[in-house]
């Protein structure tokens, strides 16, 4: 899989599939095995098998309808090739799409904070707050900035402030703190 890219399963010159909300696939329709768009990756299922989180999924023809469709089967032949099929980098929180980036490690600065606001008057909403940090982007060019999306312990979270503190070992080298606030659903 390549970073930044959308990711299609390509079954047909005319069909192809995408993984959407992290669970299931959906038809994609190509021409001559492409979509008219840019920053597309694309993976040749047609003879092999696909597993999305411990589910198998294989290509079907069904003669009725004389169609192609993704069915999920317990087993599969040793014969056919697994893919393991991961989630598109497209991430998507209410009617906005965002590209997964990268993934990274780092720790907890402070520990998360809850609390409650008024946005509006008579309306009490929950938030959490966090601060991380990490090493990582010591040489990055594309570090993560205010708006930027999150996906940290199972929730999405968003960059709101960045700061770096810099240390030499005698090489200089740079700590990125980035304070998260939750997005509840």
């Amino acid at each position: 899989m390549a970073l930044g890219k959308r990711t299609i399963y390509v079954a047909t010159q005319t069909l192809g599939f995408e993984i959407v909300n992290n669970k299931s696939f959906n038809e994609v329709v190509l021409k001559n095995g492409k979509v008219d768009s840019e920053n597309v990756y694309y993976i040749d299922i047609a003879i092999k098998a696909l597993k999305l989180f411990d589910k198998f999924y294989m290509l079907v023809y069904d003669e009725e309808k004389d169609e192609y469709r993704l069915e999920e089967h317990d087993l599969v032949g040793e014969s056919r090739e697994i893919v393991n099929a991961t989630p598109s980098e497209i991430i998507t929180i209410e009617k906005n799409s965002y590209i997964r980036k990268c993934s990274f490690d780092c720790i907890k600065e402070v520990d998360q904070q809850n609390s409650s606001y008024q946005p509006i008057d008579g309306l009490l909403t929950s938030s959490s707050y966090l601060t991380i940090k990490t090493h990582f982007f010591s040489n990055a060019k594309d570090e993560p900035k205010r708006d930027d999306l999150l996906f940290y312990q199972n929730k999405y979270w968003v960059v709101e402030e960045t700061s770096k503190t810099y240390f030499y070992t005698p090489k200089e080298k740079s700590v990125l703190h980035i304070s998260l606030k939750a997005i509840n659903k």
